[in-house]
This record gives structure tokens, sequence and C-alpha cells, in this order.
């Protein structure tokens, strides 16, 4: 048989060569496996693991493949969410073998995000809890953000799950970024027992910035989620100006990410300069996605007040 990559001088490594050999013949979870033991793969020996896995119907693969069917094409209707939603519950059956949710699986917290996008947070809430049973810090995390979330607003429960996890996670980096969550979303540290005790902006600020500085000037490593995390915790403190630095920063490196957009928006409403800038982000982020919470929020209020000042005539002078 003749290779193709060859023949067009394209040369592969032994073991990229290897793996594809495997793949062709369908051997896929000896060509996962060829890939996996590789020190730094190639992304097209990454698109190879992920079809291998997904070829042998490994439960985390389909998983995936459905986050990612998902993201491709977002559900238009409730409908099409409950489709979504049911296949993401069929999946949870995988789960009851154990081999399929170990510590640092996946499957777990893929379905919980499933969940949470069809808006079934009660079986998600449910999975992630079993997740936090067997100390998994993926579940720890997800669980803490949906705790934050406006649907949810129980800062009080994800604070008493980050110092569950902090006796058996110690200093783990997913953790500290849950702290940090906290801190950015109620001001107040995230050990505190009583949501009072103040300095959570500046500990939450720390946090992403040492996680930003990881990226030692290289734009390949920047960290969009630090970059919008020190914006919004700047914007908290007051400290405007460093806030739209840091997410201008973030949206040279991607002007379509949705949360740079949307923190751009939000920080429009507060300086003095023309709004502009962030009518255009607006536009952009429906552009983008006109599902996205923020922009649902702002339909739905333009919508109430459209409803309130249809009721009021104004008098004549």
């Amino acid at each position: 048989m003749v290779n193709l990559f060859y023949l067009y001088g394209i040369k592969d490594s032994d073991q990229e060569f290897h793996a594809k050999t495997l793949f062709y013949q369908g051997s896929y979870a000896a060509c996962h496996s060829v890939i996996d033991s590789m020190n730094d793969p190639p992304f097209q020996m990454i698109l190879f693991s992920a079809r291998s896995l997904i070829a042998s119907r490994e439960p985390s693969a389909k998983a995936l493949n459905l986050l990612a069917k998902y993201y491709s094409n977002p559900p238009s209707s409730e409908k099409d969410r409950e489709r979504i939603a049911e296949e993401a519950e069929s999946l949870t059956e995988e789960i009851l073998d154990e081999e399929n949710d170990g510590k640092d699986s996946m499957l777990r917290v893929t379905l919980a995000a499933l969940l949470v996008l069809s808006d079934n947070l009660t079986m998600a809430i449910f999975l992630l809890r079993q997740g936090v049973q067997l100390h998994s810090l993926e579940s720890v995390a997800l669980l803490i953000s949906i705790y934050l979330s406006p649907r949810l607003r129980r800062p009080d429960l994800a604070r008493s799950l980050y110092r569950s996890a902090k006796s058996w996670a110690d200093d783990a980096m997913l953790l500290q970024m849950a702290e940090a969550w906290i801190g950015a979303s109620t001001g107040s540290a995230a050990a505190s027992k009583d949501g009072r005790e103040p300095g959570g902006y500046q500990s939450a600020f720390y946090v992403f910035d040492e996680s930003s500085n990881s990226s030692n000037n290289d734009p390949s490593k920047l960290n969009l989620v630090a970059l919008n995390g020190k914006a919004v915790t700047q914007l908290a403190m007051g400290h405007l100006e460093e806030a739209q630095a840091n997410l201008e920063e973030a949206l040279k490196s991607n002007p379509e990410d949705e949360t740079t957009l949307a923190n751009l928006i939000v920080l429009s409403a507060h300086l003095d300069s023309s709004s502009s800038e962030g009518l255009k982000s607006l536009e952009k982020l429906k552009s983008i996605n006109s599902k996205h919470p923020l922009i649902e929020g702002l339909e739905k209020h333009e919508s109430l007040f459209e409803e309130a000042s249809s009721k009021f005539v104004a008098s004549k002078v």
C-alpha cells in the first residue's frame, strides 16, 4: 500500500507512521495508546487519538463528541435542548462502571456540563456531588462554578465545598482558580465561613495575575481566563483603565472570545468615554452567540421595559 504522506513529501516520525497505520487497520485502542505515549504529539496526532476514542465508542469520547456537536450547532429550540439532555442522561449509565469514572476521568464533568447547558441543573449537581465524593477536582471546580452562577447564587455552598476540598486537594491549581472565582464573585475570602471576611477581590487578582505571568510573554500561551479574571477584579476595585488594558490584550489574542466581549460590554457602561465600543462588542457577541447569557438577559430586560413603558402615555404640555 502506497503511503500518501511520503508520496507528497510529508514525512512522519516512526511513531506517527505507526499510529496512523494502526488507525487505518482499525486498531483504535492501540493507536490511542501509541499517541498517548508520545512526549509532545503534534496536533494531527491528537486528532487521530480523538478519532480513535470515538471509533472505539469509549463513553468519555461519546460525551465529548456530544459536547462538540452542541457547540458546533447550538440548539435553537427547547425541543433540541431536551434531545441533547436525553442523550447526555443516557450516557450517565456508563458512570456506574467505575473503570469509566476514575479520579481523572472527564466523563462525569463532560456530561454535567452538557446537562447544565441543557438546563438540567438537578441531574448535573447530582453527578458532580458523586464526583466530589470520589475526590474528583474537576467535579469540585464545576460544582463551585454552578453554585456561583446567576441561576443558583449560592456562594455559601461554594465556600463550604471549597473548604472541604482544601483538606485533600491542598494547593492544586484548579482549586486556586476556584478560590479566585469565589473571591471575584463575592468580594469576600473563599475560606470565610460567613462570607463577611474582606479581601476577596485582591486575593482573586493575585491568583489570576500569577496565572497570567506563567505564559512568559509567549503570545501562543496567553491565558485568556487569567486576563479576564484580572479585569473583573480590577473593575470591582475601581481600576477601570487597568481592566480595559487586560481585556484589550485578551481581545487581540482572540477577537471572538465570548467572555472577553461580554466583559468589555459591562466595562463600557462604567467608562466615561463613548459607548460606541460597547455597542460594537455587543453586536459582535450577538453575531457569535445570540444565546449568550448576557445577550438573553439584556433582551429580557428590554422586553420588560417596553412592556412597562407601553402602560404609560406621555402627557400633553
